[in-house]
């Protein structure tokens, strides 16, 4: 397994659309992906799945929901 992390305390630095592409990309080539979106705002998530998700990530980490409510398959 391979984990490869985007981050930068900046907003606006292309991070969510870098992400998406990759995976996009790597899941082309045949790859198993899992996207953690750790982003509150949860832009990366929206712009995955169709519509704003119901939780993400940063949901679970503040105890507004449990893990499996926040999983997607795509």
């Amino acid at each position: 397994m391979e984990v490869i992390l985007l981050a930068n305390e900046k907003g606006g630095t292309a991070k969510s659309a870098t992400c998406l592409s990759l995976a996009n990309c790597l899941t082309a080539l045949g790859y198993h992906v899992l996207v953690a979106d750790t982003d509150p705002s949860g832009n990366l998530s929206a712009a995955a799945l169709e519509g704003f998700p119901e939780y993400v990530l940063y949901d679970i980490f503040t105890g507004a929901c449990e893990v499996h409510e926040a999983i997607y398959e795509t």
